[in-house]
């Protein structure tokens, strides 16, 4: 990993290079920060109102998003203006993305959370794009409702990761040498749920190491690893 110098005696890391696979015939990337999955879902799906499985850590479905920049005037500058936590706010606005599934573990420790965001729309006022409806208590969903529902859609699929869905440092966890036996488990477990579902159309994942720590980075490199392996065995 590659470091940058901010101010006296502070280190942070530099940029993830994205990159870039196909497994099995599905593209993924590879990447930081989460909002730079916009480009990858807004090249391949505008317009197309597709449907997410987003596991992450957070729901990122903040909104404030500037109606007075355009993804079609230069795609590299409006989704770095974006930020990690309102990128599926923008993707909802062009059409891109029109459902989202979210799936988390609970950091109280009870197992697969998975809530339903079904009305992905979007308003502007005074320039900003806000969410029409409030998303901030969406419903809880069953394991059983997203399996028939994916399975069954006739709209474009995304797998969207966030390396911190499997851990993240706004956990209380056990003793320290335990954190990658968790996060290993979560993977498992992750692999054994989506190896029910049809396969992806498109798949991103974010380390979220850059520029804010939400990912481990003592321990990032030994996740990746691991997920991105588990994830070519089930794609491949």
């Amino acid at each position: 990993m590659f470091y940058e110098i901010q101010g006296p005696d502070r280190l942070i890391p530099m940029p993830v290079k994205t990159e870039f696979a196909e497994l099995g015939g599905t593209p993924c990337y590879l990447f930081d920060p989460h909002n730079e999955a916009f480009k990858y879902w807004f090249e391949r799906f505008y317009g197309s109102n597709a449907l997410v499985v987003h596991v992450d850590g957070h729901s990122d479905m903040a909104d404030t998003v500037s109606a007075q920049l355009s993804p079609d005037q230069n795609i590299d500058i409006y989704t770095e203006y974006l930020q990690i936590d309102n990128f599926v706010c923008a993707a909802a606005h062009h059409q891109v993305v029109s459902k989202m599934y979210h799936l988390m573990y609970s950091y109280l420790g009870d197992g697969l959370r998975i809530t339903k965001y079904d009305h992905l729309e979007t308003q502007v006022i005074d320039d900003t794009v806000l969410w029409q409806y409030d998303q901030y208590n969406p419903p809880r969903a069953t394991e059983t409702e997203l399996i028939e529902d994916v399975n069954t859609t006739q709209l474009p699929i995304i797998w969207d990761f966030d390396l911190d869905a499997f851990l993240c440092i706004d956990e209380i966890l056990d003793a320290e040498e335990n954190y990658i036996a968790i996060a290993r488990a979560r993977i498992d477990d992750m692999m054994d749920f989506l190896s029910r579902l049809k396969r992806p159309d498109l798949v991103t994942i974010a380390q979220s190491t850059y520029p804010d720590e939400w990912t481990p980075r003592d321990y990032v490199d030994e996740i990746k690893d691991y997920f991105t392996y588990r994830l070519a065995e089930l794609l491949q």
